[in-house]
């Protein structure tokens, strides 16, 4: 994804929650910004640093998020079917 793409993909994520970027950055908005993150790291292609860059969040913020996301999913992945 291009910059022009991540840019109108976070503008519809925002009307979809009905939030403006500035709202996103508030502690009480850390899920929905958790979850931005998550899919811009999943589907963008975007290092944490560009990510950081185009939605204005810290760059150490952003990081967490995606160590956290990583983390989970290797451990679902270690888990057996039959235990998921």
């Amino acid at each position: 994804m291009d910059r022009d793409m991540v840019t109108d993909y976070i503008n519809r994520y925002l009307e979809e929650i009905k939030l403006s970027l500035d709202f996103l950055k508030k502690r009480e908005n850390e899920a929905q910004r958790a979850r931005l993150i998550k899919e811009l790291a999943s589907v963008s292609g975007l290092s944490g640093r560009q990510i950081s860059d185009i939605i204005g969040i810290n760059r150490e913020t952003v990081r967490k998020v995606i160590v956290s996301y990583c983390q989970k999913n290797r451990l679902l992945d270690k888990l057996s079917p039959l235990d998921k």
